[in-house]
C-alpha cells in the first residue's frame, strides 16, 4: 500500500526509486533514555500555514524556522526547516525545500481537535560549533482516531557536530486503524532526499531492532515504546571505535549530568577520557579500583561524546549524547 507520505506529496515522489535495498549512507543505531520535554522552548506559530491537500483531508505545513546552523543531510547543508502537521520537516537552503526527515509521519491532528491540547515547540540548546535544534511535538493526536483517545508525544534532534539526527519517542497510546493501512502499526520513520534518484531510507522491522530500508511500503511490526531513541548517523570521527564492547554499559544516554559505568568485575580500567566529535580531550577521570564508576558531565554543552576506557591492554569506547 503506497503509504501517506508519498500519498501527500506527490510532487517529490520521483525520489523514491528503489524497492527494497537496505540503506548505507547513515549508519542507524538505537537506545532508551529518560524522555523529558522541553524546557522553556518557542511555541511554533501555527496561525498562517500552507495548506496541502491530501486524498480526502489537507494537511499544514507551516511557515519556515531557522535551524541556527548549516545542518548537513545526505551531502547538502540546509539553514531552515519547515515542519508540517503529519510529523515531518522539509529541509530548506535559501528556500530551496530538497530534503525531508521524517519524524513520525502519518495522519496527526490537534488532539480530541482541540488546539489548546496540542503544540509544536522547538529549542536550540548548546553553544556554537555544539548546537542542538529540539522539535517536539506534544500530545498530538491522530485524524483516524474517532474515538479521540489516542495522543503521541515526539521529538526531533538535529546535532551541529556532525549532522546527526534523533528521533527520540515519549508517552505514546496508539490503537488499531491509527495509521493507514489495515496492519500498520507505527508511522513512516526516516529520510528522503528530493534529488533525482536520491536517497530514501525508512525504519523497518521490530522497533527495538530496526533495519533502514529504502521502500516506504515497509514499516516496523510495532510501535516503538516511550523512551526509544533512533539514532541516525553517517559520522566519520577521529575516535577509533575499534573496540565497542557492548558488555560495558552506561546509563543513562542521553545524560543531563551524570554518568554510570557498569564493569564486570573481571574488567581492570583505570582511567576514562571524554573526547568530543573531534577527538579531542575534554575531561579525564581516574577509576581504578571502582566496579560502577562515575563521569560528572554537568560543565561539557550539550554534544556527542565519546567515553574511552582505558587499561593496560585495552581501550573500549562508548558513544554518548549530552543533553
Amino acid at each position: 500500500m503506497i503509504k501517506h507520505l508519498l500519498q501527500a506529496t506527490l510532487f517529490f515522489s520521483f525520489a523514491l526509486i528503489a524497492n527494497s535495498v537496505e540503506s548505507q549512507t547513515y549508519t542507524l543505531t538505537n537506545s532508551t533514555g529518560t524522555y523529558s520535554d522541553l524546557v522553556s522552548p518557542s511555541v511554533l506559530d501555527e496561525s498562517n500555514p500552507d495548506i496541502v491537500p491530501s486524498g480526502s483531508s489537507s494537511f499544514a505545513v507551516y511557515q519556515p524556522i531557522a535551524i541556527g546552523f548549516d545542518f548537513e543531510l545526505l551531502g547538502v547543508s540546509y539553514d531552515s526547516i519547515r515542519i508540517a502537521q503529519y510529523g515531518y520537516v522539509k529541509l530548506s537552503n535559501n528556500g530551496a525545500q530538497e530534503a525531508l526527515i521524517l519524524a513520525y509521519d502519518c495522519r496527526l491532528d490537534y488532539f480530541q481537535g482541540d488546539s489548546s491540547l496540542s503544540a509544536i515547540n522547538y529549542q536550540l540548546e548548546g553553544t556554537p560549533g555544539s548546537q542542538i535544534l529540539k522539535i517536539e511535538f506534544n500530545n498530538y493526536g491522530f485524524e483516524e482516531d474517532t474515538l479521540d483517545q489516542y495522543f503521541a508525544n515526539f521529538q526531533l534532534w538535529l546535532f551541529e557536530d556532525c549532522n546527526e539526527f534523533e528521533i527520540h519517542v515519549g508517552s505514546t497510546s496508539v490503537g488499531p486503524g491509527i495509521f493507514l493501512g489495515p496492519q500498520d502499526a507505527a508511522p513512516l520513520m526516516g529520510y528522503i532526499s528530493l534529488d533525482m534518484g536520491g536517497e530514501s531510507a525508512y525504519l523497518s522491522g521490530s522497533s527495538s531492532a530496526p533495519v533502514l530500508v529504502a521502500s516506504s511500503s515497509s514499516v516496523m511490526s510495532d510501535h516503538p515504546s516511550s523512551g526509544t531513541i533512533y539514532n541516525f548517523s553517517d559520522c566519520a570521527v577521529g575516535v577509533d571505535e575499534s573496540f565497542m564492547d557492548e558488555s560495558i554499559a552506561i546509563y543513562p544516554n542521553p545524560v543531563d549530568d551524570i554518568i554510570v559505568i557498569d564493569l564486570d568485575a573481571s574488567d581492570e580500567f583505570s582511567e576514562v577520557i571524554v573526547r568530543d566529535i573531534q577527538g579531542v580531550e575534554v575531561k579525564r577521570v581516574n577509576i581504578e579500583g571502582t566496579s560502577s564508576p562515575v563521569v560528572n558531565i554537568t560543565e561539557l554543552p550539550a554534544a556527542v561524546y565519546f567515553l574511552e576506557l582505558h587499561s593496560t591492554n585495552n581501550t573500549v569506547t562508548k558513544r554518548i549524547i549530552k543533553k
